[in-house]
């Protein structure tokens, strides 16, 4: 019966269909569709479109330069190529040797550590040795030794509050944060002195209940449509820099 009460609700989607599709047909006609279909993935807000329009005639104006004269490339390509796939080959090779680096110093610190705590690390040792020792029993049992065994912690957004609260993080990393919402992230983000957020929030975003209201929701009485997902909400809430391109 809800379903049926929703779908039977007055829609504004419908107040000027007509109008909609005749302004898509003449932006067909001047070659804007993709660019409205862009649009429309995107989710661009209405007050950024006209900041948008301005920005394809900018691009569109550039490549048609670009086409007309082939000179002002001002460079061979070839060259440009050979030089990224040098760049390529000398970053693998550089991260290829970072591993080795740091587990010889992490092996390092360890090897520190439990000299400097023995009594913690002989503790550790005993606890462990029992079976399956969670995260509140090791920082109790050696809180010293503790930020050295463990330098880095790894866990999904349900995991995190098995964490102690005693525990802080000097950077958080999010993983496809605009498919998270602000709820799911929040027990990391309030331990963590810096944030730093993976994922696309237009192209992304939270789940959200498939289930219809109860009764239809007066146009007058909707609330404000805001995104949930963490990246929005992190920028609203603290200085933030966004980068656009891998």
């Amino acid at each position: 019966m809800r379903s049926l009460a929703g779908l039977a609700a007055d829609s504004e989607y419908f107040d000027n269909l007509i109008e909609r599709a005749t302004l898509r047909a003449e932006l067909a006609r001047m070659g804007l569709e993709p660019l409205l279909v862009e649009l429309s993935v995107r989710h661009v807000p209405e007050d950024r479109v006209r900041a948008e329009l301005e920005y394809a005639w900018w691009q569109s104006a550039l490549e048609h330069v670009l086409r007309s004269d082939r000179a002002l490339l001002g460079a061979n390509t070839a060259v440009v190529d050979r030089l990224e796939r040098d760049f390529r080959l000398v970053d693998e090779a550089h991260v290829a040797a970072s591993g080795p680096l740091l587990a010889a110093r992490l092996a390092t610190q360890w090897r520190i550590g439990i000299v400097d705590h023995a009594d913690e690390a002989a503790a550790l040792k005993r606890a462990l040795k029992l079976g399956d020792v969670t995260a509140d029993q090791v920082t109790r049992i050696a809180p010293e030794l503790t930020d050295t065994l463990v330098p880095a912690w790894i866990a999904s957004p349900y995991d995190i509050p098995l964490i102690p609260d005693t525990v802080r993080f000097d950077v958080v990393l999010v993983a496809d944060a605009g498919a998270l919402s602000l709820a799911e992230a929040a027990p990391a983000l309030r331990r963590a002195r810096q944030v730093v957020a993976f994922g696309d929030p237009v192209t992304q975003g939270p789940p959200r209940s498939a289930s219809p209201p109860a009764a239809p929701v007066p146009a007058t009485s909707r609330p404000r449509t805001t995104s949930r997902s963490t990246p929005p909400a992190c920028s609203r809430a603290s200085p933030s820099w966004c980068r656009s391109r891998p």
